[in-house]
């Protein structure tokens, strides 16, 4: 053979080498056997025909940094009908990316299965793009790491200088997950699963062991809870149920649940109860600052981890150092104790309770208390940090429901008839009349109460809050402040500090004044809390708009 002919040998041999080694059976995803062809149709939101719409046949597992660029026989234009079609591509599984010609519509269709001669894929609806802003793994590369969504052409480097970057123009629609990678090494890491992309709008991903996220907006302006200024470590109520939650998805007592800021900071909560049966659950979550005003905050909700531990701690969310010198939930059992969620362990001991005592609450379960034996006394509590002074500086609330309102006096909580107490004190204008009450030593009872409109009557669940600060005491119902002064009811006794704090009876029979004997009440109780700060109008009507029936303040994101 001539040189002549040995030369041409050789270069058709390169040339088969090269086109072999560039072909899209080199590419992520792609397989060796090709099939006759795949089709779909594009559509705009509308769901009239896309015409001229770019159309790109992307391998499932395609690395848009590392792997080869995509040939243009990857590319195609949909017709006048919004039809497009591929031939002679190999068979694997591919997602299909979808822009207008302007670009501000798009979409993406993932894992099309071509395995047969011919492939239809599901419709592509163009929408409106959105982003999403991914917080970097720990202990990642981030000189030449890089995060994408595999399949597609979008990725972003990271910057050893910023903890998040973002995912900019993506189709909005569920992106099955995002990956982070080096260009120095192969190894890959899923930094999230099943991002949930907005149009017009941007969201996290962060926490690649959980499997699920969801943002949890605070609305305090006019539609919402009405809240002016800012609010700092507030316990945020947080219900789940069937319409807001896939208790399916999480671990069977909620133990993978977590929550961040949106810039993935950690925040302490409290899972109260989660009844896995009736799929209902309530959290209380810690949430370092609540803005005023504001409907565009959000927290960060994650479940879906086999592998994660509870992390519930209730004495965390309900710290001692903020002011919180007791928190009964009330949940629970009728005849268990009644659980201090601080770190004080003011637990309290049911008595002439049953099973039956635990009812549905303002939040959650509640007790029921039958008005002619039943109390709970949180017992060794009398010179605990309960007992603050005379014209001391505290506060105490607690949702209240009457079966009956009459003309009786009745305990709803306090220490003791002779130093601090709420109570159901009788009845005026057929509504209850509602009392916060502080002894003074040989000067008698101060006493700030309300019964005309709006205090509730009957059978209706409400808030009350009362406040001590100094010499100044008010009784807030609902959220509202209803009285800001107190009267005097005079006798010349002396203060007794010697009552532990109880909830629906004062524990003792009551001689002065008068005889009152031991004033049980008769209806439910909830959540009281007693503090030794006194919080401002905004906190207290914050309380009332998160924890009542018709929550105010959390919007779950759809």
């Amino acid at each position: 053979m001539s040189v002549k002919n040995k030369l041409f040998l050789i270069i058709i041999l390169c040339v088969f080498v090269l086109l072999n080694c560039t072909s899209t059976s080199n590419l992520a995803g792609a397989g060796s056997e090709t099939t006759n062809s795949l089709t779909g149709t594009v559509a705009s939101v509308d769901g009239t025909p896309e015409v001229n719409a770019i159309v790109q046949l992307i391998p499932s597992s395609y690395d848009p940094v590392k792997d080869l660029p995509l040939p243009d026989s990857f590319t195609a234009f949909t017709n006048n009908q919004g039809n497009y079609e591929f031939h002679d591509i190999d068979t694997g599984k591919y997602n299909i990316f979808v822009r207008s010609q302007s670009g501000n519509a798009r979409a993406l269709v993932f894992n099309v299965n071509a395995f047969i001669d011919t492939v239809i894929a599901q419709q592509a609806l163009l929408k409106e793009i959105g982003a999403v802003r991914i917080i970097a793994p720990e202990n990642v590369d981030k000189q030449f790491g890089y995060a994408y969504v595999p399949g597609t052409p979008f990725f972003t480097f990271l910057n050893s200088l910023c903890k998040m970057v973002l995912l900019d123009s993506i189709p909005s629609g569920e992106m099955p997950e995002i990956t982070y990678s080096s260009t120095n090494n192969q190894i890959t890491t899923v930094v999230h699963y099943n991002v949930l992309v907005k149009p017009a709008d941007t969201v996290i991903a962060a926490n690649p062991a959980w499997t699920h996220s969801r943002r949890l907006f605070l609305n305090t302006t006019s539609s919402g809870a009405s809240i002016a200024n800012a609010l700092y470590n507030f316990p945020v109520l947080v219900r789940l149920n069937q319409s807001t939650f896939n208790f399916n998805e999480a671990k069977a007592d909620g133990a993978d649940l977590r929550f961040t800021t949106a810039d993935n900071r950690q925040l302490p909560f409290e899972i109260e109860r989660w009844d896995i049966l009736n799929k209902e659950a309530e959290i209380w979550v810690r949430v370092d600052t609540i803005k005023g005003n504001n409907n565009r905050q959000f927290i960060l909700m994650y479940w879906g981890n086999p592998a994660a531990l509870s992390t519930s701690n209730s004495k965390a969310t309900f710290e001692t150092s903020r002011g919180f010198e007791g928190v009964w939930h009330l949940a629970g059992d009728g005849t268990s104790a009644a659980h201090d969620a601080t770190s004080n362990g003011y637990h309290g001991t049911p008595y002439s309770m049953s099973a039956a005592s635990a009812v549905k609450g303002a939040i959650g379960l509640a007790r029921s208390f039958d008005g002619a034996s039943s109390y709970i006394v949180m017992k060794n509590t009398a010179s605990s940090r309960l007992n603050f002074p005379e014209d001391g500086v505290y506060s105490m609330s607690l949702w209240v429901y009457a079966e009956t309102i009459d003309s009786v006096f009745h305990a709803i909580a306090g220490k003791g008839h002779e130093q601090y107490y709420m109570q159901f004190k009788c009845l005026k204008n057929n509504k209850a009349t509602w009392e916060f009450v502080e002894f003074q030593d040989q000067k008698g009872w101060e006493y700030t109460q309300d019964s005309i409109p709006p205090a509730p009557g009957a059978k209706q669940w409400i808030y009350l809050t009362g406040v001590r600060s100094g010499t100044s005491q008010m009784l807030y119902i609902n959220g509202e402040k209803v009285v800001e002064a107190a009267d005097l009811m005079r006798g010349s006794y002396s203060r007794n500090t010697d009552d532990d704090f109880m909830i629906g009876s004062y524990g003792r029979s009551v001689t002065i004044p008068y005889s009152q004997g031991w004033s049980f009440f008769n209806g439910k109780i909830d959540e009281v809390r007693v503090s030794s700060v006194v919080p401002d109008d905004d906190w207290i009507r914050l309380c009332f708009m998160n924890q009542k029936a018709d929550d105010a303040l959390v919007i779950f994101d759809k």
